[in-house]
């Protein structure tokens, strides 16, 4: 899976790059994103969601494809 998600990242257009490691990975806000990049804050927002779903169609195959299930499993059942 490691190497599924830096294979997804780094198939990412370096625009998109940026925008992902500046917000999820050095935790900026999209306003602190967006004044680094010389964008503007909607820019960084459009990026950012483009980039979340280029990593997730390309991590698809490694995930369940159920995602109640996930949920399912980490409640405990009450019944």
């Amino acid at each position: 899976r490691a190497v599924a998600s830096a294979g997804a990242w780094h198939e990412l257009p370096e625009r998109r790059r940026q925008t992902f490691t500046l917000c999820f990975t050095d935790g900026l806000t999209h306003r602190e994103a967006a004044e680094v990049m010389g964008v503007s804050p909607k820019t960084v927002e459009h990026q950012m969601a483009s980039a979340l779903k280029a990593i997730r169609e390309r991590l698809a195959p490694f995930l369940d494809s159920d995602p109640s299930s996930a949920k399912k499993s980490s409640t405990p059942d009450r019944g």
